[in-house]
């Protein structure tokens, strides 16, 4: 984690000493849907509702960005029944708030790939949707809320379609596998 933390501190470090020499600097804002939530996928479960995202992207250079991102989705796992015969189920919500750094190629016109890394929190609130929140707690060693670290990785691309709008996709490991959506230039 360490060294994450360190190699992030020195791209933002490189990408502030470069920034003064370009011309091309801009902010972007983007909003989408998660496809191939990374919950269910690992598990059996029911989403609550479409996981959505919303980022904001400022191109210090050409070729490197720093970005504030925003995830939230929910989902109730699988039902389990207990040895007394008690119908079991717990309903995950998770929101993740992330620092993003990223490299951009953009020798095609109107075109943008790009690719970096996630540095945040993920937030998890745990809590039974059916039954008890003991059985969860006492046999599954679960909390009710809990912060832990998120880093990892992630490459996209984004179309430019007129007037600074785009639309965008992004593959990585997050709240879901790949999140699609529109963004704005300004």
């Amino acid at each position: 984690m360490r060294t994450a933390l360190i190699a992030l501190l020195s791209f933002v470090f490189i990408a502030f000493g470069n920034a003064q020499n370009t011309p091309s600097a801009n902010t972007k804002i983007m909003a989408g849907i998660g496809l191939g939530q990374t919950a269910t996928a690992f598990e059996t479960g029911q989403s609550n509702y479409l996981p959505f995202s919303i980022q904001v992207q400022h191109k210090l250079s050409s070729k490197f960005s720093l970005g504030l991102f925003y995830s939230r989705v929910s989902y109730n796992g699988p039902q389990h029944i207990v040895s007394d015969g008690l119908l079991q189920q717990l309903k995950h919500t998770y929101q993740q708030a992330a620092l993003k750094a990223a490299f951009h190629i953009d020798r095609i016109e109107k075109l943008d790939l790009y690719g970096g890394m996630q540095l945040g929190l993920n937030f998890s609130k745990f809590e039974a949707s059916q039954g008890s929140f003991d059985y969860f707690s006492n046999h599954l060693g679960l909390q009710p809320n809990s912060t832990k670290l998120l880093y990892t990785g992630f490459v996209g691309a984004s179309y430019d379609i007129a007037y600074g709008f785009s639309i965008y996709s992004e593959l990585g490991f997050g709240t879901t596998l790949l999140n699609t959506g529109i963004g704005y230039r300004f």
